[in-house]
Parts: structure tokens; sequence; C-alpha cells
């Protein structure tokens, strides 16, 4: 995930999306002087913005992140987000804000950092690794067909990936399924954050003050269901994401 937006396309949006409404809001006064800021849910649903697909690719997104949700469910995990990076084709590469952007979304994994080691051999992998490889080799990424997916700026597998095949990322369509002049850069990010004594003691404090459903720390199932609920709510022909927000 560090090379989730890509070196040859500027990033004019960037949202962190958790499907928490409670403390989720980037200030908007700070938004407006700075580009790069990483915006939160309750920011893209008061800019009503929505994942502008058609049928085809709503229907292979929603799946994938269903099929993820219920794998970080299934080790345990929670507090993850979807990383949205939008490039608006119109505006191109004018702004120039692809160096400090690609500074700033390196995702925060802090569980594989590296543990020193004894030796000079090749040891087992740490727990923490072995558990990331199983991750990704269990996560099933829709593979398309390659005569739709443009090679020009991408090599290897990754073009092959549904969130890659257009120019690095997965381009906005209509109801037609015919091209829109967006293209968005996404992926889950944070996956190896386990539900431990201190989260459940951050569940219950923070649920002491806010609606716990709606707050971000919330048991690993609950937090997958409605990862996965949000997500859908938010693209085109979904409820919208107004729902989650606290009365």
């Amino acid at each position: 995930m560090n090379n989730l937006f890509p070196p040859h396309k500027d990033v004019h949006e960037t949202y962190d999306l958790k499907g928490s409404t409670i403390g989720r809001e980037y200030p908007e006064e700070k938004a407006a002087q700075n580009p790069r800021a990483v915006l939160k849910d309750l920011n893209w649903i008061n800019r009503g913005k929505e994942l502008e697909l058609g049928p085809e690719k709503r229907a292979l997104l929603a799946e994938q992140i269903r099929r993820d949700s219920a794998l970080l469910k299934h080790i345990d995990v929670m507090d993850y987000s979807l990383l949205i990076g939008i490039h608006n084709m119109a505006r191109g590469n004018r702004d120039n804000v692809r160096r400090n952007t690609l500074k700033v979304f390196s995702p925060e994994v802090k569980l594989l950092r590296r543990k020193p080691t004894l030796g000079k051999g090749k040891g087992p992998l740490s727990p923490e690794a072995a558990e990331m490889r199983r991750v990704v080799r269990e996560s099933d990424p829709q593979i398309l067909d390659p005569s739709d997916i443009l090679p020009d700026e991408d090599t290897g597998e990754r073009q092959h990936f549904l969130f890659y095949q257009d120019e690095g990322g997965l381009r906005a369509t209509d109801e037609a399924n015919d091209s829109l002049n967006k293209i968005y850069y996404l992926g889950i990010i944070d996956i190896l954050t386990p539900y431990t004594t201190l989260k459940k003691l951050e569940h219950f404090w923070k649920g002491l003050k806010a609606d716990r459903h709606k707050i971000s720390p919330v048991p690993p199932v609950e937090y997958a269901d409605r990862f996965f609920s949000f997500m859908k709510a938010i693209m085109r022909g979904g409820e919208g994401g107004s729902r989650f927000k606290s009365e």
C-alpha cells in the first residue's frame, strides 16, 4: 500500500473513511488552505460526495470490499480505513502536488516494523509478517481482462487488479458504464489493529459520551459490517452516508 497513490498523477482530494462519524471531520477552513489535507467521513458526507461508478465497477468494487472486510473480521482486527484519492482529469497535473502527496500518504502499519534479529541467516517470519502474507494471499483481488487495461504507466501484476485497472486507479463511470473525467485511487489501509483490552476500554469510555455504534473503536464484527455498509452506501445509487451520522 505504500505506493497506493501514483507517481504520475496529481491527487486533488484525499479521504480516509472508516464508516465512523464521531470525531471524523477535518476542519473545512483548514482544508481550504491545504489541498493535500486528508479529509474524513463527515467531510465526505457534508460535501455530498459519492463514488461515481457505473453498475459494472460498482458491483466489482462492492464485492471486493465485502471480501476484504469479511477477512479482516475473521482475523479479529478493526480500525482500518478505505483511503480514497481523487484525480480530476480536467485539472490534470498542473497543480504539481504529487511529491508532497506521496510523502503524506504512506499508510502507517505500525505492527509490521522490522524488529532487530540476531545473526545473519534468514530466520522464520515474525508472527505479524506471516499474518500479513496470509491476509494478502487470501484477499483474492479481482482479476480483469488484460484487454480492458491501460498498460502505459503501470507494469506488472498491479495492472490486473480491480483497484488499478485505469492508469493505476479506477476511473469513474456513468450508469451506462461510460468513462467520466475522474480517477479514484483506493485501497484498505491500517489493517493490523487488533481489538485489544486498550481498544475495549476506549470503546467503553467513548461510548459513555457518544453513540457507541458510531464511534471508531467498535468490536471487529461490528466494525466490518459497518465498514462494508458505509462503503456501499456512498457509491452512486446507494442511500448515502447521512444515516451514519449521529442525531
